[in-house]
């Protein structure tokens, strides 16, 4: 009896270890449709297009472009201020309604004209034709800029 028990179990396991509740956060190899979530990508969306189009919902992306980056992050004048604003800071993500779980894909550090800036590493293999919406939420501590912040990144995806 504990035989079959411990089969059932087993069996269970394997089947709820493969999927994603309602709720919880996506992570890298994870899927929003047929896209799937990634750390692996050379172009990123504000590379195609300004954050003006972004915002307001005027972006168009070709389908030929199959791996893209919705990326975005932080800058200061110097690493020290980086270091500072980051430590504190508080992000959120959440691509087409879904949340994504930040932490699990990192982030990476790169100059920006003459700046120091830390960046989500995020991006999304097999865009899906229509509208997609990436919204970034945080919170920065210590900086002049100092408050809650929002990017929107609102795109179609287009044939």
């Amino acid at each position: 009896m504990k035989a079959i028990l411990l089969a059932v179990m087993a069996a269970i396991s394997l089947v709820l270890g493969g999927c994603v509740f309602p709720g919880s956060k996506l992570g890298p190899g994870d899927k929003i449709g047929d896209m799937e979530l990634t750390t692996e990508f050379d172009i990123n969306v504000h590379d195609l297009c300004t954050f003006e189009e972004l915002g307001a919902g005027t972006c168009v992306i070709p389908v030929s472009v199959q791996v893209l980056g919705v990326s975005v992050g932080w800058s200061e004048d110097t690493p020290e201020a980086l270091e500072a604003a980051w430590a504190t800071s508080k992000w959120e993500l959440t691509i087409d309604g879904r949340p994504i779980d930040l932490d699990a894909f990192g982030t990476f550090d790169l100059d920006w004209g003459e700046k120091r800036a830390r960046v989500w590493d995020v991006g999304l293999i097999g865009l899906s034709p229509g509208e997609h919406l990436a919204r970034y939420e945080f919170f920065v501590d210590e900086t002049v800029e100092r408050g809650n912040h929002e990017q929107i990144y609102q795109f179609t995806v287009a044939p």
